[in-house]
């Protein structure tokens, strides 16, 4: 019992954001649109991409070229019908660079249409 007091004292001193290890963004879940766009994700934290309906995707780009994917990551299509459950696709932080990504399904119609976003913005 005085172990898990301990425990728990260290804890609760802990800043809240090293607390927070996973970010969760929607895909999708407004048309177009990722919620939210823009986090701060520390080093070795966890972004999961929620995907809870429809046919979507998401895939790393850069600031200059945004609707193109630049190979760091791509979850591909990912269709989520009615009855199915969310899917998830998780990346791990591996710097405190800014990571652009856009919504990589139906070329590059959801990117033009405003699908896009930022993790550790600038």
């Amino acid at each position: 019992m005085r172990n898990l007091l301990q425990l728990l004292t260290v804890l609760n001193a802990l800043p809240a954001s090293l607390c927070e290890l996973v970010h969760v963004i929607s895909v999708g879940k407004a048309d177009f649109t990722f919620e939210p766009n823009s986090i701060d994700a520390p080093l070795g934290s966890e972004v999961q991409f929620h995907f809870p309906s429809g046919n979507f995707s998401v895939a790393s780009s850069t600031y200059d070229d945004p609707c193109y994917p630049d190979g760091r990551f791509s979850s591909g299509n990912i269709p989520v019908t009615e009855g199915m459950s969310e899917h998830i696709f998780a990346i791990t932080i591996l710097d405190n660079e800014p990571l652009w990504f856009y919504g990589a399904v139906d070329g590059e119609q959801a990117c033009h249409a405003g699908m896009v976003g930022v993790i550790n913005p600038p």
